[in-house]
Formats: C-alpha cells, sequence, structure tokens
C-alpha cells in the first residue's frame, strides 16, 4: 500500500457514520500480463485491509467503507475514460440494492472519455452531506434510481438504433 487513509472525524462525532479508509495506489504495471490480473490484485488489495482493519474475532459488520484508487499512466480497461469506478453487484438483478462498502477507482491519466471535475465533486459533495445528516438510506435511494435512469436511456437508444437499421433495411 503506498497511501492509506482513513477518515473517521465525522464517524466519531456522529457514530451511526461509518468511517471510510482510503488506499491510493500509483500503478505503472501496464504490461500485458499485469493488466490482465489487475482484478486479482484488486481483490487481494481489498482483502489486506479489511483482514488489518478488524481484530481477531470482531464482528464483520465492524468493517470499513474501503475506496482503492489506482492512478494509472495507461489505460486498464482499453475504454479511454479519465474514470472508472468498480463495485460488486448482483449480475442477475443489477437493481437490487448490494453495497458491501467497497469501491474501486481507477483514474487514467491520459483518458479523454468522461468528466471529472465538476459533476464528481458534487456528487461526492451530496453523499458527504447526507450521509453527515444520517440521510443515507435516501442517498442510496437516490443512487439506485439515477443507475435505472442510466440503464433506461441506454435501452431507448439500443432500440432507437434498432429501429433505425430496420428502417433502412427495408428501403
Amino acid at each position: 500500500m503506498d497511501l492509506l487513509l482513513e477518515v473517521d472525524d465525522i464517524a466519531e462525532l456522529k457514530p451511526e457514520l461509518e468511517a471510510t479508509l482510503y488506499d491510493v495506489e500509483p500503478d505503472q504495471n501496464s504490461g500485458s500480463n499485469k493488466v490482465r490480473v489487475l482484478p486479482k490484485r484488486v481483490r487481494y488489495y481489498h482483502a489486506i485491509i479489511d483482514d488489518r482493519s478488524l481484530k481477531s474475532g470482531e464482528e464483520p459488520k465492524n468493517l470499513k467503507n474501503v475506496i482503492v484508487i489506482f492512478i494509472c499512466s495507461y489505460d486498464p480497461f482499453g475504454r479511454d475514460r479519465i474514470w472508472y469506478t468498480v463495485q460488486n453487484r448482483c449480475i442477475e438483478e443489477p437493481d437490487v440494492p448490494y453495497d458491501d462498502r467497497a469501491k474501486t477507482i481507477f483514474l487514467y491519466t491520459r483518458g479523454t472519455k468522461g468528466q471529472v471535475s465538476v459533476k464528481y465533486m458534487k456528487q461526492f459533495e451530496r453523499d458527504n452531506m447526507m450521509r453527515a445528516e444520517g440521510r443515507e438510506e435516501e442517498r442510496k435511494n437516490t443512487e439506485r434510481e439515477h443507475a435505472r435512469a442510466e440503464r433506461e436511456c441506454a435501452r431507448a437508444n439500443a432500440l432507437e438504433a434498432e429501429l433505425k437499421r430496420l428502417k433502412s433495411k427495408m428501403l
């Protein structure tokens, strides 16, 4: 671990809120073999942090939020995005809430797609404010609705493209 930050000042003031651990990893392992095993490296980092954050016999409910941030000089997924966020989810039912409080963020320093600045900062600020005010369920619901809306937009775009393709085929 290159840098591990524990943010629990808010948790000390409001015990019902959870502390968050941030692990920042500058990553220059751009060789194809290294990129191929990146998901397992991420899993390994999360496992180490989880293991170190619990004492022997302590309940898993005491695990802290963990965000592992990889700062990459290469594109880990080949999509030219500035920002990639990876979380666990239910494959069969993506809208089923499943927040294990583990997140991985990949920042590609040369990416051109996506916006990280204002949109991200506003979302981050809103989420922190809602957590501080004890409105976590409302924040989660907003996140679920946003994800559902994005899926529906993508579905509508796909259907529109298919309709256009079929129309051109008929002419």
